[in-house]
């Protein structure tokens, strides 16, 4: 079998309204943003599965007057993106499932967690702290585990709330870190330790571009806050 360019499987990306593209290194948690020309370059190398054969479709966009400059600086431009690892040779990779897409709404957190919650929303954030300390990889893995194989169900939405409701009071009370990453992957854990599935979605919102983390109930977000939820993209999911 051949070998052609392709895109690593550990990074997972989404195209924005802006041309940007958004990627994903979910072995290291790592994000990067690809402004509107190179990301158009990396998709159309990744297309033709070779370097030449993908300039040469954008370069006859271009005047003859700027075409080798275009060329010579699209080269550097897959040199760096090969060193970064933006793009491996190999044989074809199979499909990837699809993760991207918006949330349909966002349910709200309206009252406070029930005080037999209050304990496991404790845990599970320590626990959550303690796994985002490890290589993000294994984090990933565990988190594929315990929603693959221990968890029985998907949550349902007065769980979902419960899950988050509780955890967030942990994290308020918490003296370090507990931003959205640390939150969110809690009440994943919260709704796991009760053996019910939890989906843990990242991705990013645009204009300001911003990574963000949060958990889905039916496809839509599980939120405390009462503000508006800016028009996320999900990049990935657990």
């Amino acid at each position: 079998m051949s070998s052609r360019i392709q895109v690593p499987a550990h990074l997972h990306s989404v195209d924005g309204q802006s041309g940007a593209t958004y990627v994903l290194d979910v072995r290291s948690g790592q994000w990067l943003v690809l402004n509107s020309p190179a990301a158009r370059l990396w998709r159309v190398v990744v297309e033709t599965g070779d370097v030449d054969q993908g300039i040469d479709v954008l370069a006859a966009g271009y005047a003859s007057s700027v075409v080798e400059r275009f060329r010579a600086d699209a080269h550097e431009t897959v040199r760096d993106m090969f060193v970064k690892r933006l793009l491996i040779t190999g044989a074809p990779a199979a499909p990837r499932g699809a993760t991207s897409g918006r949330p349909s709404g966002a349910v709200r957190v309206t009252t406070p967690p029930r005080a037999r919650t209050a304990v496991l929303g404790l845990c599970s954030l320590l626990l959550a702290l303690v796994l985002l300390r490890l290589p993000f990889r294994h984090t990933v893995r565990f988190v594929n585990i315990l929603t693959g194989k221990w968890c029985t169900r998907p949550v349902k939405r007065s769980e979902a709330l419960d899950v988050v409701a509780a955890v967030e009071a942990a994290a308020d009370h918490y003296p370090g870190r507990a931003a959205c990453l640390e939150r969110s992957l809690g009440a994943v854990i919260a709704a796991a330790i009760q053996r019910r599935r939890l989906q843990w979605v990242l991705g990013v919102a645009e204009d300001p571009s911003r990574f963000h983390a949060w958990v889905e109930v039916e496809g839509k977000i599980v939120t405390r806050s009462a503000e508006s939820q800016p028009a996320f993209l999900r990049v990935f999911s657990v």
